[in-house]
């Protein structure tokens, strides 16, 4: 939000002389929503649950015997790929078109209840895909963490969005694991149990399409919904959750208000006559003006990095080909 900053200059026989300005408010201050980057899953004291999709001939052995022993012994399910995992179930329902809109080799999705302190183990050994470009490109590394905007249920999206849309200034972590990482997904004690969540996506999916929100909802999450995750200190810093830029920002101190100018000029005869129109077509230029820590001013826009869409669609090519595997 801005405040508006009003200047006013007559002109008197060709010589500009500034005669009042009303002084600005300072701007209101927007804070950085605290859950920019969070783990939102479904946990207890002890598990975190995240989500996978696979064929049916993958998920069902690997439901029948809790553990994707089974399907790795049957040479169906490899650790040699870069597999996915997700603890948000809109994301895992966008990504998998909710099991019945998109890729028949993700028709089934899997709830897996992961031991916590285990799972905070796995991530401190994460590298960042968007910090490291070339890593995320080659599928090096273990642990691969990708930050994508979450996404929410939306009854109107069709096509690739699956009935969900992007929430911009929200982030879903997604885990890739590859090489040891993967096959720790064959401990059973890491991989505490397996559970088939299909026709819950199946119901949630329906009821989207019938445009009913709230009973979607009660589809996906039959018990209780996810929430943030209190992860530790030490893997915050390893996914890049904010702790850095948040010290940083308080270092700093408040920033400068920002505020916006408009500038006019307008002749004695027009301020005498009141003619307003006159006055407010002259209007010279209406900026935004933020100083700077030197005084300087500077502009209000962004730049922006790589497009997330290009890294989504990046990690959405390798996990499906790590679904057909």
């Amino acid at each position: 939000l801005t405040a508006p900053h009003t200047c006013f200059r007559t002109i008197k026989r060709g010589e500009a002389q500034a005669t009042g300005c009303h002084e600005p408010q300072q701007g209101h201050k927007m804070s950085s929503d605290p859950k920019f980057r969070e783990i939102r899953a479904i946990h207890d004291a002890d598990t975190v649950r995240v989500y996978q999709a696979y064929n049916p001939a993958i998920a069902e052995a690997a439901v029948a015997a809790n553990s994707f022993r089974a399907p790795h012994q049957a040479g169906a399910w490899s650790d040699s790929r870069m597999t996915w995992i997700k603890p948000s179930a809109v994301w895992m329902g966008y990504r998998c078109g909710w099991t019945v809109l998109k890729d028949e080799n993700q028709a089934r999705v899997l709830a897996l209840d992961l031991d916590k302190e285990r799972f905070f183990e796995m991530i401190r050994q994460a590298r960042l895909a968007h910090k490291d470009s070339a890593m995320a490109a080659s599928g090096d590394g273990s642990v691969m963490v990708q930050w994508d905007p979450e996404r929410e249920m939306d009854p109107s999206a069709d096509g690739k969005d699956a009935l969900t849309r992007k929430m911009p200034d929200v982030r879903s972590i997604q885990i890739g694991l590859k090489g040891p990482a993967a096959a720790a997904l064959l401990d059973p004690t890491f991989v505490l149990r397996i559970s088939d969540v299909t026709e819950a996506f199946r119901s949630a999916a329906t009821h989207l399409q019938a445009r009913d929100i709230p009973a979607a909802e009660a589809a996906l999450w039959p018990g209780a919904k996810e929430r943030a995750v209190a992860v530790p200190a030490d893997v915050r810093r390893v996914l890049d959750m904010g702790e850095e830029k948040e010290e940083e920002e308080a270092a700093r101190g408040p920033p400068s208000p920002k505020v916006q100018v408009m500038c006019f000029s307008f002749t004695d005869e027009d301020f005498a006559n009141g003619n307003m129109r006159q006055w407010m077509s002259r209007t010279l230029v209406t900026m935004d003006y933020c100083p700077s820590e030197d005084g300087e001013s500077v502009g209000s826009g962004e730049e922006r990095g790589e497009s997330e869409e290009e890294e989504e669609e990046e990690g959405e090519e390798e996990e499906a080909a790590a679904a057909a595997a």
